[in-house]
């Protein structure tokens, strides 16, 4: 499950965010595990790890919308040198 959110206002400013979740069964529930959550700007990553307990990282999303298409390139911004993500 792809999940790509533009939030032009909300309590913590605005910002955008992707995720990436999978769909499964735990205990015969089924459930969603977040698996790669994205966000823009670091309230929307602190308020998400300390309050909601997901593992967020800061990335660029931009959002470009043309005539027939929308489209989402989504990076992290921070990597540990040699490493590629």
């Amino acid at each position: 499950m792809l999940l790509f959110a533009e939030y032009p206002w909300s309590t913590i400013g605005p910002y955008n965010e992707v995720a990436q979740a999978l769909v499964c069964t735990y205990n015969g529930q089924l459930v969603t595990y977040a698996v790669r959550l994205h966000v823009t700007t670091d309230r929307a990553l602190t308020m998400g790890r300390e309050c909601g307990g997901f593992a967020k990282k800061l990335g660029d999303i931009p959002f470009v919308i043309g005539a027939k298409e929308y489209r989402v390139l989504a990076k992290t911004r921070h990597t540990i040198p040699g490493w590629q993500v």
